[in-house]
């Protein structure tokens, strides 16, 4: 358990410290940008 706190904790410093937002944001729209239409999972109706 104490893995887990200290993990997120140290996401959250390295996050906080190095302003990982820009990177965040590239990396995911690279992804939405890049993934075929039929690979996406379907929502449910």
């Amino acid at each position: 358990m104490w893995q887990l706190m200290v993990g997120f904790s140290m996401g959250i410093y390295v996050g906080t410290l190095y302003d990982c937002k820009p990177t965040v944001t590239y990396v995911s729209n690279f992804i939405k940008n890049n993934i075929p239409e039929e690979a996406k999972p379907k929502k449910k109706e």
